[in-house]
């Protein structure tokens, strides 16, 4: 699985508040440890310049996603990236598409 950067951090804080500033380290240690980060350097940043994207964070997520090769990206806010370049599914499509069929 695949993360970005923004992603870990907002992990964090979500953990922080609920049980605390050991737990939030140990799921994002957790996390950073069983997934790869998307890279964000100044070609990405560019890509998502030219992306049709309403907003720029979504945009460079795009970009990224892109770079890296992957199938998708996953939201709870698919209609943030409507013009994306990339197919865009809300986490239960996500579950619907891998989901052993009986």
């Amino acid at each position: 699985m695949w993360v970005a950067r923004p992603f870990t951090g907002r992990v964090r804080d979500a953990v922080s508040a609920l049980l605390g500033a050991a737990a939030a380290r140990q799921v994002v240690g957790a996390l950073v440890s069983t997934t790869q980060v998307c890279a964000i350097d100044v070609v990405i940043l560019r890509s998502a310049h030219a992306l049709p994207l309403a907003d720029y964070e979504d945009a460079v997520q795009t970009a990224a996603a892109m770079a890296a090769g992957l199938d998708a990206i996953v939201t709870r806010n698919g209609g943030d990236y409507k013009g994306a370049p990339i197919t865009v599914l809300t986490p239960a499509e996500l579950l619907a598409r891998i989901a052993p069929t009986p």
